[in-house]
């Protein structure tokens, strides 16, 4: 049977759904568009690179992630871990300067350049990663630090700097960051 097996197959399936229903989102309504988007959109590129890392890592072939991981930094300046987890109808608004490292990340969620979600890198306390919950909008410069929870439908302004669990359907502002709606 070799590489052609049924847990082979269903990898293929999955990764071909992804990223035809990324193609959609991304405003693939015909054929002459999906081709456009897939070609010349780099927001859908570094999007497609992520979610066939992150199939690759769960199998066999797992050592291609570097191959693709260099691709990805040098030709789009992201880093995306291939262990984070991220929601359907995800948006990415510019393909520039953006790092996820292994959060989980919900859908409906839109980041904007130079986004940071990562680990807090404090040595001695146990790495942890953000946990993004559903709707959220982060917009140019943020980051996101640490094992906290971002809630629902929550907005988190230009250059905010989290570091702690923010409530559902907040706006967050400044550097340390401060709720005001």
């Amino acid at each position: 049977m070799g590489i052609w097996n049924n847990k082979s197959c269903k990898m293929k399936i999955s990764i071909r759904k992804q990223i035809s229903n990324d193609l959609k989102f991304y405003g693939g309504k015909n054929l002459y568009r999906k081709i456009l988007i897939f070609l010349f959109s780099p927001e859908f590129k570094v999007l497609m690179y992520y979610r066939i890392m992150h199939k690759l890592q769960k199998s066999r072939f797992s050592k291609l992630n570097v191959l693709l991981s260099y691709r990805l930094k040098t030709k789009y300046n992201c880093d995306f871990d291939p262990f984070a987890e991220i929601g359907e109808n995800f948006k990415i608004a510019h393909a520039i300067g953006i790092l996820v490292g292994r959060g989980k990340i919900g859908n409906n969620v839109t980041i904007f350049q130079h986004v940071t979600i990562g680990s807090h890198g404090i040595p001695g306390i146990d790495n942890k990663y953000p946990i993004i919950k559903d709707g959220v909008k982060i917009y140019a410069g943020a980051k996101i630090l640490g094992g906290i929870t971002i809630g629902e439908n929550s907005i988190i302004g230009a250059n905010a700097v989290v570091t702690r669990d923010i409530p559902p359907n907040s706006i967050v502002v400044s550097a340390p960051a401060k709720i005001v709606g």
